[in-house]
């Protein structure tokens, strides 16, 4: 969870609580397809684990995506 600003964690913590490990999945999905076009010019895997784990900006549209009720 450290990929989640700590004024986010809570809203989280509450999708998480309400629908289990399918938030995590989605979040995650989200912010890979988020940086897709960046992780994809990377050349090495340690550039690409410095991407992600640099994927804050994002993450409040990409947990209010999640909040949605899926399809």
């Amino acid at each position: 969870m450290n990929f989640i600003p700590i004024e986010l964690t809570h809203i989280y913590l509450d999708l998480f609580f309400e629908r289990s490990w399918q938030v995590f999945y989605e979040v995650a999905l989200a912010l890979l397809k988020y940086y897709e076009n960046e992780l994809l010019r990377l050349r090495d895997a340690g550039q690409i684990v410095g991407q992600i784990k640099q994927a804050r900006l994002g993450c409040e549209h990409l947990l209010m995506l999640s909040s949605q009720p899926s399809l």
